[in-house]
């Protein structure tokens, strides 16, 4: 068993579990050693074809399942486990916002996953690469249970609203996906997962990807922030505020943070493969500071 303390508490763990969103499946890594090209060569191909023409010239010789298999060997979540030397399992879903990683989770502990490969054992440490609010998780049909097919969308990406409907696209900006709400979905998603790392001896814990959850919640909504961050800072699941995110560069919604230098990032903003092994170096002298 494997030792790793976080906010006072002793967790032990035999192998690492992860969700999240691209930044976790480290998006981009394997892209041109896919085309057989350099990485400077590729990050030019994309910026002149764009993402969709780009990745429509992909798939023509690779399997994008492939691909994405061979991102999460590059993942901060590989070389962490490296570090330890344990088994991993990385289940993050490039868009993916906090409800539908949540969702995964209770799938995979919980619902009909539970007794299958997917299965979360008792002593699984259980990481949350955790995104920005802005992501909706959605059910395709209509028909929210388990099993159910789901759907996830980012609601920087117009096309992704487009393809739901007109009348959906018109009316949900408003009702559902305005800043409030956003925030407010936000906060409990991270009060539902702390609650079940509680549950599970702390074995969830919640790092994060750009800016931390205290600063998501204050960017989106002020008011909501000053009721909740006294709650977000008493979260067992949390790394510390000091701890510095994955990514350094500016994400579409918001000018708060520091751009990257560019030999830091691939072609549509995702962070390389040696600022993953760096940060799971990071990570791990982070959790393991202490003991």
């Amino acid at each position: 068993m494997k030792k790793i303390k976080l906010n006072n508490n002793i967790i032990e763990f035999d192998r690492i579990i992860a969700y999240g969103c691209s930044h976790t499946e480290a998006s981009e890594s394997y892209d041109h050693i896919a085309i057989g090209v350099s990485e400077s060569e590729c990050d030019a191909m994309k910026l002149k074809l764009g993402h969709s023409e780009f990745y429509s010239y992909v798939q023509k010789c690779n399997n994008i399942e492939d691909i994405r298999q061979k991102n999460k060997e590059n993942s901060y979540i590989k070389h962490l486990s490296d570090i330890f030397e344990v088994e991993w399992v990385n289940h993050a879903v490039g868009g993916t916002g906090l409800d539908f990683m949540s969702y995964l989770l209770a799938e995979h502990m919980f619902g009909t996953d539970n007794k299958k490969k997917n299965a979360i054992r008792e002593n699984d440490l259980i990481i949350i690469g955790v995104t920005c609010p802005n992501r909706l998780f959605y059910f395709s049909d209509y028909n929210p249970g388990y099993g159910t097919h789901s759907n996830h969308l980012q609601l920087s990406v117009i096309s992704n609203w487009e393809r739901l409907g007109k009348y959906f696209y018109a009316n949900s900006l408003d009702s559902i996906a305005n800043e409030k709400t956003l925030a407010w979905k936000y906060f409990h998603q991270l009060k539902y997962l702390s609650m079940l790392s509680k549950e599970r001896k702390n074995k969830i814990i919640l790092v994060p990807m750009s800016l931390s959850p205290k600063e998501w919640m204050e960017i989106k909504d002020l008011e909501l922030s000053k009721m909740f961050n006294n709650t977000i800072n008493k979260m067992q699941c949390l790394l510390p505020e000091s701890f510095e995110s994955l990514t350094l560069h500016t994400l579409r919604d918001t000018k708060s943070r520091k751009k990257s230098n560019e030999s830091e990032l691939c072609g549509y903003g995702h962070v390389r493969t040696e600022e993953h092994i760096k940060f799971a170096k990071r990570l791990h002298e982070e959790l393991t500071k202490d003991l």
